[in-house]
């Protein structure tokens, strides 16, 4: 099932999704055979073009949810503590990224540490309620012109910088200048 729910959002069309369902349901079968295992009935198996479940059943691996951990790793908590706003980003923020990736951990950790949380994404597929509904302030997409998806992913980096560019000059302007100079051009 996972090609159905992640496949359109990496540019899969409905041919290429059921090829690639069948791929799954066809390597599931093999590790069964192989090991005994029913990868096809675990919640989470499909993720990483089936490599969890391969993980699972032939290394003896545990399957845990991603985001938290990675934030773990990443010792995010302790980047909140003081800080005045998170950014975090997504390639395309839509409604898959409401149920368990990295972007709504990090909105919903830093709205628990009660700093203002703002997205910047390659492609914004949610409405300004479902934005604030994941516990981030705002969502900015970074395209900055109507290209297509082959032409935008050449610009990412140019388009990053503009994006950043952007939000220092409104953190700026809200904050006023420092005397210091940190917040420079």
């Amino acid at each position: 099932g996972a090609p159905h729910v992640l496949g359109p959002q990496k540019g899969a069309d409905a041919a290429a999704v059921a090829r690639l369902d069948a791929g799954l349901a066809h390597f599931a079968r093999v590790v069964e055979l192989a090991v005994g295992v029913d990868i096809s009935a675990v919640p989470g198996a499909g993720a990483a073009g089936g490599a969890a479940g391969g993980i699972l059943a032939l290394l003896g691996g545990a399957l845990t949810a991603g985001a938290p951990l990675v934030l773990d790793a990443a010792g995010l908590d302790d980047q909140l503590a003081g800080a005045e706003l998170c950014i975090t980003g997504e390639g395309r923020l839509d409604a898959q990224s409401m149920s368990g990736k990295a972007v709504s951990a990090v909105a919903q950790a830093a709205q628990a540490a009660n700093v203002p949380c703002v997205a910047v994404c390659g492609s914004l597929e949610l409405l300004p309620g479902m934005v604030r509904r994941m516990g981030l302030a705002a969502a900015f997409p970074i395209n900055r012109r109507l290209a297509s998806e082959p032409d935008a992913l050449v610009a990412t980096e140019t388009n990053l910088a503009a994006m950043g560019a952007a939000l220092a000059g409104l953190w700026v302007r809200a904050h006023g200048a420092r005397s210091d100079g940190a917040y420079g051009d």
